[in-house]
């Protein structure tokens, strides 16, 4: 698979995982989330998909916990909405640059006086 149809397929992938958390998962320990990149290895049989999660710690691993055991379903929903032979495994990863961000951020005194 050429680089332009794994990015295409990251993207419907990517795309069809936040129409999966609003419209079918509705386990009330997942919080916050949204879902940032996805990765997929060579020969497409694992997708990373990164998660940035707006909770508390224990929210964060309370989503993370949730969200990797949706992993088989959401794997088969993928596989039929996409029409993969083989649907790649899901692997949750969480994604901390936007919680970084939040941490440090930017002064707002950068203009001259």
């Amino acid at each position: 698979m050429n680089e332009v149809a794994k990015q295409r397929l990251e993207s419907r992938i990517l795309t069809l995982m936040a129409e999966l958390y609003f419209r079918e998962l509705k386990s009330p320990a997942i919080g916050f989330a949204t879902f940032t990149k996805v990765e997929l290895n060579k020969d497409n049989t694992v997708a990373k998909i990164y998660v940035s999660i707006m909770e508390d710690t224990e929210g964060k691993k309370a989503t993370l916990r949730a969200l990797r055991n949706a992993a088989g379903f959401i794997r088969g929903v993928i596989g039929r909405q996409l029409r993969l032979k083989q649907a790649p495994v899901i692997d949750f990863v969480p994604d901390l640059s936007l919680s970084v961000l939040m941490e440090n951020p930017a002064s707002e005194d950068t203009t001259p006086e």
